[in-house]
């Protein structure tokens, strides 16, 4: 089964970055939607930058809105990568069998009450989305 994939977060969790993260998943079938991290740095700050910063947030919204799986590399700076969350989450009012992960590789990562939302799997290792069935 193949299924539409967003990832969000920093670009490397210590475990992997998420460019290779992205290519496992292709290579076994799946999207990716919007490859924002093969997209080089955007200029900032970003209000002064509109003209790219636009068109790209809204790329990553629709992207985080409309992916059958989306994951999260938490770290303690995600503020881009916590909007894209709420997205992600306010998703599954339209998609309730959308899969969320939190993919937490520390105890130290800070937290947000949000991570306790009952769509989302935390898991400690990507070894636990590796092993999911639309993997």
């Amino acid at each position: 089964m193949s299924e539409t994939v967003y990832l969000a977060g920093k670009l490397n969790s210590g475990e992997a970055t998420i460019a290779s993260f992205g290519d496992e998943l292709e290579d076994r079938g799946h999207t990716i939607l919007e490859k924002w991290y093969e997209k080089g740095v955007l200029p900032t700050p970003y209000l002064d930058n509109l003209h790219s910063s636009a068109p790209a947030a809204a790329a990553m919204i629709r992207a985080a809105y409309n992916a059958d799986v989306f994951v999260l590399f938490a770290q303690d700076t995600i503020f881009g990568a916590a909007v894209e969350l709420g997205v992600a989450l306010a998703s599954t009012a339209e998609n309730p069998d959308k899969k969320l992960y939190l993919f937490k590789p520390s105890q130290a990562v800070r937290q947000s009450v949000f991570y306790s939302d009952t769509h989302i799997e935390v898991v400690d290792s990507l070894d636990v989305i590796r092993q999911a069935d639309w993997f």
